[in-house]
């Protein structure tokens, strides 16, 4: 993950051309979270973590 500036967490980002959804598992498969898309139909995915 990338540091977001001024903040304590950070930013994952994904570029996934295609995907509609993205979704962070854990190792069990559980969801975690789901990464929102930048503009929809670019691919581009993020998700600020804390």
């Amino acid at each position: 993950p990338q540091r977001d500036p001024g903040g304590e967490g950070g930013v994952l980002r994904a570029y996934l051309p295609g995907a509609q959804r993205v979704e962070l598992l854990d190792e069990d498969g559980a969801t975690l979270a789901e990464l929102e898309q930048s503009d929809p139909g670019s691919g581009l995915f993020q998700r600020h973590l804390e």
